[in-house]
């Protein structure tokens, strides 16, 4: 009996060896891939105001519920090349993530310049290949300051990573020197299953964007029962083709922005602050108004 029990034991080893030498991967809900700007635009106080809003978010306990399933989180630096700064990390109790948290505060800043987006997203694409892990989406978080001046157009690279099954989402950082980013990340960033923009208004803004958008990320995957609430999002759109959500561009002189969702999506409309130097300069309110599309 021994004896047979130390074959079966063996074979297990080496099957498990010819699929590459590594044990099952784990099934999770999500995996996500947080891709943060480090570019020469973020300086250390700006860099700071991100690394601790990403890191705020898995230290809270409240995130417990959103750990249904397990989550996959991987953190990726990136500029004039790209840095995984925190390699994969399985997410299943408070203690994984407040762990996580602590991580991510002792990350030491990846140097660069310029903001080779489109590259940074096919990067993250293969990261969430490389994922130890056999998740139920697959979603690339792309947060930055600025469009992309990499060698390959952006929404080129968006396709080809929408194309592996995998949701794009955005975090545009908007400032007084970017004051159209939102646009440009909705046309050009955002892009597969239930995909979405939701805008910080500029870096001091960062710590609420990212909570609010980890939470309707992951609240959608864990089987929770979320309403999704929408950004207001000035002057945005993400093509049904391409996400599912549609937010109209911006017409202030004509009429309010109009959202349109899935049928059955349960949405609350909710105001959103405006940077004060475009709302003297363009002369948007705070308050939108959205509706519901057939």
């Amino acid at each position: 009996m021994r004896r047979l029990l130390a074959i079966l034991h063996v074979f297990v080893l080496a099957t498990l060896l010819s699929a590459g030498g590594a044990w099952p991967a784990e099934r999770v809900s999500a995996a996500i891939v947080l891709a943060v700007d480090v570019s020469g635009s973020v300086d250390a106080e700006r860099y700071e105001l991100q690394r601790a809003g990403i890191a705020a978010v898995f230290a809270d306990p409240a995130i417990e519920p959103l750990l249904d399933g397990g989550l996959a989180v991987a953190v990726m630096e990136w500029s004039d090349g790209h840095a995984v700064v925190v390699p994969w990390t399985i997410l299943r109790r408070v203690e994984d993530a407040q762990a996580l948290a602590a991580r991510i505060a002792r990350v030491k800043r990846t140097p660069g310049v310029s903001t080779e987006l489109s590259l940074a997203m096919l990067a993250a694409a293969e990261l969430l290949d490389e994922c130890p892990c056999r998740p139920n989406q697959r979603i690339v978080d792309m947060s930055g300051d600025g469009p992309n001046n990499g060698p390959v157009s952006t929404w080129i690279a968006r396709d080809q990573v929408v194309a592996r099954g995998i949701t794009v989402n955005g975090l545009p950082i908007v400032t007084p020197a970017e004051p159209d980013l939102a646009a440009w990340y909705a046309e050009n960033v955002g892009g597969g299953e239930g995909a979405f923009l939701e805008v910080a208004q500029g870096f001091r803004d960062f710590a609420r964007a990212m909570r609010k958008k980890f939470a309707r990320e992951v609240a959608g995957r864990s089987g929770l029962d979320q309403p999704v609430v929408a950004s207001a999002c000035a002057a945005c759109e993400i093509p049904a083709q391409r996400g599912g959500i549609e937010v109209a561009p911006d017409q202030h002189q004509v009429a309010a922005p109009r959202l349109v969702v899935a049928p059955g999506t349960l949405v609350l409309a909710v105001d959103e602050h405006v940077d004060r130097l475009q709302h003297e300069a363009v002369g948007l309110a705070a308050q939108r108004e959205y509706s519901l599309g057939p």
